[in-house]
């Protein structure tokens, strides 16, 4: 199990201000693809405001809200390399050049399964903010 899992488990399951279980919503992890640094990020159901969300013990973790962005996504399965990061962002790049959208900032790839989880079965993305 990597560290940051472990972080990230420790705040939501009880390492937080109010000592509570809080419900979250995929992907989990989330890493800037180019840069192949990690930056892990997770969503939380709208019932927690930035006022409402309990503050984390630990200080590697950052509370943010983000604001909508309009977002052009390229699905796929198997297990997420730097390889296959490289070849979705070309292929994705092509698609937005092809469709005229221009990308803004620094493309995103999130993984939405357990590590573990069968390859086929995978769901995960590459993803930039279009204007």
């Amino acid at each position: 199990m990597s560290d940051w899992y472990r972080i990230l488990s420790y705040y939501l399951f009880w390492g937080n201000s109010l000592e509570k279980k809080m419900d979250f919503m995929n992907p989990v992890r989330d890493r800037r693809a180019e840069l192949w640094q990690h930056t892990v990020q997770f969503m939380l159901p709208d019932t927690y405001t930035i006022k409402t969300i309990p503050k984390p013990d630990d200080t590697r973790i950052t509370i943010r809200e983000v604001k909508r962005k309009n977002l052009a996504v390229l699905k796929f399965t198997w297990y997420v390399t730097e390889r296959r990061i490289k070849r979705k962002i070309a292929e994705l790049s092509n698609m937005l050049i092809r469709d005229k959208y221009v990308p803004v900032g620094d493309y995103i790839s999130a993984e939405y399964n357990p590590p573990l989880s069968f390859p086929l079965m995978k769901r995960n993305e590459i993803m930039i903010e279009i204007k």
